[in-house]
């Protein structure tokens, strides 16, 4: 094809550079997933064809920090772009504050050790109004633990992308967390937190650096203090009281807020294209 431009999306499309017989004018290096966790092999690919890269796009800037060190890419222009939502695709209308179902979801893969699944499956979160849509993962009796779920908490399958976004608009609070037992969880930048606010649904996240800068920032959500159990216990607690109060509409706006001024396509396809073209970064 002869491309003026070529984009390499993560470590595992690098080799195609090994057989390139044409150079491209650019070419735009998008890391992103944490190099590490598939190990040392796909560093020393980095490495090893980094030289090739004009321009390096990370998810996020702890991950971004690492990855340049580690990967010898220091010396490239880089930018981070946050996962969000394009608004060429973009979700259904927001609801009102006062149209939510009052009930808090839980969207994307569910696992023991991913997503902490055993903390929806404890008696003590049974009250909580969740529901749970994605793919299980890991052990058997997980699959039938969930399909078990007749109370409060309840799992509602997979489907597909426009179908859940249409559902999402109607929830009153979306949940996210993922086990920091290495970079890939603790600095996740999830696109379901990013879905979520863009849903104008106000996100309850695990403290991951990138959601805390986010949710501190604009109001949007509400942060567990860490990731234990009893942190998670609070959260569902502490939204289910804003969801009955009078503050619930702010933290609806606050979403709005968001991304309007920062979380959109056009807004992070800027902070790239001011790197691509050599110009300084805006704030």
């Amino acid at each position: 094809l002869q491309p003026d431009i070529l984009v390499i999306f993560c470590t595992f499309c690098i080799p195609a550079l090994m057989h390139m017989k044409f150079r491209p004018k650019k070419i735009i290096y998008y890391c992103i997933e944490s190099v590490v966790q598939y190990g040392t092999a796909d560093v020393w690919l980095n490495i090893k064809y980094g030289h090739l890269f004009d321009v390096v796009i990370y998810p996020e800037r702890n991950r971004a920090a690492k990855d340049a060190e580690r990967c010898l890419l220091m010396d490239k222009p880089s930018v981070v772009m946050l996962n969000c939502v394009n608004s060429l695709s973009a979700p259904e209308p927001i609801l009102p504050a006062n149209q939510r179902n009052g009930r808090i979801l839980s969207q994307g893969s569910i696992g023991y050790k991913l997503t902490f699944a055993q903390y929806f499956l404890d008696p003590n979160v049974a009250h909580s109004p969740v529901d749970m849509y994605g793919p299980i993962s890991g052990a058997d009796d997980l699959k039938v633990r969930m399909s078990e779920l007749t109370g409060n908490v309840q799992y509602k399958g997979i489907v597909d992308g426009k179908e859940l976004a249409n559902l999402r608009r109607h929830y009153s609070w979306g949940i996210v967390t993922w086990n920091p037992v290495n970079e890939n969880g603790l600095y996740a930048c999830s696109n379901k937190l990013f879905e979520y606010i863009a849903s104008g649904v106000p996100a309850i996240t695990a403290p991951h650096p990138q959601h805390v800068q986010i949710i501190k920032r604009f109001g949007c959500g509400i942060v567990m203090p860490e990731w234990s159990m009893d942190s998670f216990l609070w959260s569902l607690g502490e939204a289910s009281r804003i969801a009955k109060s009078e503050r619930y509409p702010e933290y609806v706006e606050a979403c709005q807020r968001a991304v309007k001024e920062e979380l959109n396509f056009e807004r992070q396809f800027e902070r790239f294209l001011a790197v691509y073209e050599g110009r300084k970064l805006t704030a």
